[in-house]
C-alpha cells in the first residue's frame, strides 16, 4: 500500500506474500478467497518495496503512478524524462506477474484521469488498444470511465489472456 509520501509497498503478487499486500493489485472490496484465488492464479508475481516511486526503475514507477498510487502528475513527469529511452513503447510495458497495461491498471483502480490522460496523449492512446482496459472499468464497476474509453475508441470487445486469467480465478464458484 502507498502511504501519504508516496512511499511504501506496492504488490506484483507472490504466492507468499501477506493479504494486505495483495489489496494493491487486487482493489478495496474484495474477499479473501478472491484474494487467495488471485494469488494461486498468478504464482510469477512479486512485491516490490520502496520509499518514493522515483526509487523505482523508470518503467515501473510509470506503471504504479498509473495505477496503485494514482498520480498523474508522478506518471507524466515519469513519461516525459524516460519517452525517448526506458518508456518509448508503453504498449508494450505490463506490470510483472499481473500482465496489466498502464491503463489496464488505472481503469481497473478507477483513475479516471489518469485513464483520460492515456486514452489522449499522443505517446500512449495506443493502449486503448492493447489489453482490456473497457473489460477492467466495468468489471470493477466504473462505468463512467468504461464509457469515456469507449469514446476515445476503445474496444468495448477486447479482451486478452491477462483478463480472462483474472476474472476466471475473481468468478470461481466458492472464490468469493
Amino acid at each position: 500500500m502507498l502511504g501519504p509520501d508516496g512511499g511504501g509497498v506496492t504488490t506484483f503478487s507472490h504466492r507468499d506474500m501477506p493479504m494486505a499486500q495483495m489489496a494493491a493489485v487486487a482493489g478495496p472490496g474484495m474477499g479473501a478467497a478472491a484474494m487467495e484465488s488471485l494469488r494461486s492464479a498468478m504464482p510469477g508475481m512479486v512485491s516490490t518495496k520502496f520509499s518514493q516511486l522515483s526509487d523505482l526503475p523508470p518503467p515501473m514507477a510509470f506503471l504504479v503512478a498509473c495505477g496503485a498510487a494514482n498520480d498523474t502528475n508522478q506518471a507524466r513527469k515519469t513519461l516525459d524524462e524516460h519517452h525517448d529511452a526506458a518508456l518509448r513503447d508503453v504498449t508494450q510495458l505490463r506490470l510483472p506477474g499481473a500482465g496489466f497495461t498502464a491503463l489496464d491498471w488505472a481503469a481497473r483502480k478507477g483513475n479516471f484521469e489518469i485513464a483520460q490522460w492515456l486514452a489522449t496523449d499522443a505517446r500512449t492512446r495506443g493502449l486503448t488498444r492493447t489489453g482490456a482496459p473497457v473489460g477492467w472499468a466495468c468489471y470493477t464497476n466504473h462505468v463512467e470511465l468504461a464509457k469515456m474509453l469507449v469514446g476515445y475508441g476503445a474496444d468495448v470487445h477486447a479482451t486478452d489472456v491477462v483478463f480472462w486469467t483474472h476474472a476466471h480465478a475473481l468468478m470461481a464458484p466458492g472464490r468469493g
